[in-house]
């Protein structure tokens, strides 16, 4: 069983494996712990956050995390936050213990050798739809008093999702807009993105057109694009893909006879195209994510385990993702 622990303010959790750290942390709008600086903490972290939040970590431009993007972070790293939604933040939490992370990283990023305290190759990356619905279901299994899912399994998950977003680090060819403009023009041009990210997960039920988020952003279609996969290193219907299947997947569990319901208000036609880009991105059907017992969110973290294990989980995804 987990050590279970939680903050004084019961806005995050923790629960403690032998060598691995789920968390939860769930602030509403006008909770406190908004303003200051925050720190990361002592352990590198993989975090995935499903709601938007804006945060700006130390020497890097400020950046809008999204269910479409990954964070991972540095030992102690100081970084500052605001919310991006009227919902507040929403986010899931993993760490692994050096023993564990070591080995894993330096396969992805060989100087993290000479890094321990930074051993990530980037800061920010793609998520993957998979680990993200993985996550979300190691989530709801770590903090039960569940006596019939070994560590072991808990453990393994973990490690897997930390795998993937690794591997999605390394598939994504990110343009070094610094590289080629000055500051101001670069942090422009990620205000601009950020202002996208912020629009599709504020309104994920719209049927959006690309003129519409360009006229949003006042930049014109084709630069926008260009603009959202330089700086996310993914596309605007990916990215929409993932938000709305995050959006999804925490209105899910116990939501038995309300699927056409919640297919609609995220934004698919209905619950059969719904079920058909769940097939496409996850490999299994949103009724998966329904049932709350321990054994049927097993079997649902196996078979999410097995594609990302046969890393066929993003190939036939990144060009065929349309919402």
């Amino acid at each position: 069983m987990p050590i279970v622990s939680r903050s004084p303010d019961e806005r995050i959790a923790f629960a403690t494996y032998r060598g691995v750290r789920i968390g939860s942390e769930t602030r509403p709008i006008h909770a406190e712990g908004w303003t200051g600086e925050q720190s990361t903490g002592s352990i590198p972290l993989i975090a995935f956050s499903l709601l938007p939040i804006h945060v700006h970590f130390a020497d890097e431009s400020p950046i809008v995390l999204s269910p479409a993007t990954v964070a991972m972070t540095t030992v102690n790293g100081m970084y500052h936050r605001s919310p991006a939604s009227p919902r507040g933040q929403r986010s899931i939490l993993i760490y692994l213990s050096d023993e564990i992370l070591a080995p894993i990283v330096r396969r992805a990023n060989p100087r993290a050798i000479d890094h321990p305290d930074d051993p990530f190759p980037r800061r920010y990356a793609p998520a993957c739809p998979r680990a993200l619905a993985m996550a979300r279901q190691l989530e709801r299994i770590a903090f039960r008093d569940d006596r019939t899912t070994d560590p072991i399994a808990i453990e393994e998950c973990a490690i897997r999702i930390v795998e993937r977003s690794l591997q999605n680090t390394a598939d994504t060819a990110f343009v070094d807009q610094r590289a080629s403009t000055s500051r101001q023009t670069f942090l422009h041009q990620r205000e601009r993105v950020n202002h996208a990210i912020c629009c599709l997960c504020g309104n994920p039920s719209k049927r959006w057109s690309l003129d519409e988020l360009a006229d949003e952003t006042e930049l014109s279609p084709a630069y926008l694009s260009r603009l959202f996969h330089a700086h996310t290193g993914t596309t605007i219907t990916r990215a929409l893909a993932i938000i709305r299947i995050a959006h999804v997947l925490e209105q899910l569990p116990g939501a038995h006879g309300q699927l056409t319901q919640i297919a609609l208000s995220s934004g698919f036609g209905s619950h059969a195209h719904m079920s058909s880009v769940f097939c496409k991105l996850l490999s299994t059907t949103p009724s998966a994510f329904v049932d709350a017992s321990p054994a049927t969110i097993r079997e649902t973290m196996r078979t999410l385990d097995q594609m990302l294990t046969d890393r066929g989980d993003d190939q036939d995804a990144r060009g065929s993702s349309a919402p």
